[in-house]
């Protein structure tokens, strides 16, 4: 009487790994872009939350208004600043506007413009 044997054989075994890992390769690093991209879009929406909720602190200790940071846009960092956690500043004093490459526009409009961007 010949015993029956339960299993796979290592040929059956190799093949199925074989099958995974191409899978694997295939679906990971799309998943991986996902995820970062996810975290940079939760990341960028998470700023633009701090910054609208200092603009509106800072419209309310100045009366509702803005409008002396209009005039002198360079006083707008140093108040801005105030309102985060700061571990490095690079020392220019524009760099708000600079950064967004929209030196002379309204905050107001700069806030709108990133709100359309997320």
């Amino acid at each position: 009487m010949k015993k029956k044997f339960f299993g796979f054989t290592l040929c059956e075994v190799l093949i199925t790994l074989g099958i995974i890992g191409i899978i694997a390769e295939i679906t990971i690093p799309n998943l991986i872009a996902n995820i970062q991209e996810q975290s940079w879009k939760t990341a960028a929406r998470v700023a633009y939350s701090k910054a609208s909720q200092a603009v509106e602190q800072m419209k309310m200790e100045e009366g509702g208004s803005l409008a002396y940071y209009y005039v002198t846009p360079s006083s707008f960092k140093p108040e801005f600043m105030k309102y985060f956690k700061v571990i490095q500043d690079c020392g220019l004093l524009n760099v708000l506007l600079t950064v967004l490459g929209i030196s002379g526009i309204r905050l107001f409009q700069v806030v709108n413009m990133l709100q359309d961007k997320l």
